[in-house]
């Protein structure tokens, strides 16, 4: 899938990370901390 080669870039460059298990959970409802942490890391 094409959104896989975006997450992975993501998460390479550090602008997101998955569970403490490894899972990322893509349909999860993102939070207001995650959403600033994101825009913080820019």
């Amino acid at each position: 899938m094409l959104a896989n080669i975006g997450v992975a870039a993501a998460v390479e460059n550090g602008f997101v990370s998955s569970y403490e298990n490894g899972s990322f959970k893509p349909h999860a409802k993102a939070t207001r901390a995650g959403v600033v942490t994101v825009i913080l890391k820019q």
